[in-house]
């Protein structure tokens, strides 16, 4: 479903090819049209990821498929680039047998250019990936060593190739946290939101700050409701106060 300015429905689609499917992500492309993303069960395959291009009244442009035979590949999240194409933020067995993060470039006809492991100490999924502002990109979610090991939020730096610059993971011993989404700020830092499980299973919701190198400048854990969590963040504005930036 597609909203207007005044929160209308412009038009409404349903896509997919009678198997077992999700819709995980969508994005605007750089040539104004939309890109759809998920993923499901096929025949001959665990799981694989749909990508559905339409234009901007929904009517499908190009469709394809992204997995492995055998394999399963899960879609986590999208983003455009400046040159039509568009990057997934994966989850793949392809590697080790379980589930690891990736990265996938794709061209603007929707067909692989590379495809990039992140490596993380542990089990990982990252949840949300974003374009920075030296072409690269940043991405953000979790990693946890092995059971019963807490998890930790984690946040991955790219180059323009999927090529891992840095990676840093923020924890609890007593808890674990998880990092829902990053947002680059005005000072070439981020800012990150997510919660943190407390020892008595009733969660917080968490906000990050940190520096260009991954740093935590400042943590905040915020206990207002009984069970809380934060699931996005917003690009800071010239026009908003500094402090505001969830």
């Amino acid at each position: 479903t597609v909203l207007d300015s005044c929160q209308g429905s412009s038009f409404q689609q349903y896509y997919g090819t009678g198997n077992d499917e999700r819709g995980v992500a969508s994005v605007v492309l750089a040539d104004g049209n939309f890109l759809v993303g998920g993923d499901g069960v096929v025949p001959g395959a665990l799981q694989e990821v749909l990508f559905i291009k339409t234009d901007p009244d929904g009517n499908v442009i190009w469709s394809k498929r992204f997995g492995t035979p055998g394999g399963s590949e899960k879609l986590q999240h999208l983003a455009a680039q400046p040159d039509g194409g568009f990057v997934a933020l994966l989850s793949s067995d392809t590697w080790t047998g379980f589930d690891d993060a990736s990265i996938a470039s794709f061209d603007a006809s929707g067909q692989l250019l590379w495809q990039k492991r992140l490596i993380t100490p542990g089990i990982d999924e990252l949840r949300r990936i974003v374009a920075t502002p030296d072409g690269g990109w940043i991405a953000c979610g979790y990693v946890q060593p092995a059971p019963p090991q807490k998890a930790s939020a984690c946040f991955i730096k790219l180059d323009a190739n999927g090529n891992q610059q840095w990676a840093k993971a923020y924890g609890a011993a007593n808890g674990d946290t998880y990092a829902t989404d990053v947002a680059v700020a005005l000072d070439a830092g981020y800012h990150a939101c997510g919660y943190y499980y407390k020892p008595n299973g009733v969660r917080d919701a968490m906000m990050l700050e940190l520096d260009a190198a991954g740093n935590i400048v400042s943590a905040q854990v915020l206990d207002y409701l009984s069970n809380d969590r934060v699931f996005w963040s917003v690009k800071a504005s010239p026009t908003l106060p500094p402090n505001l930036y969830f």
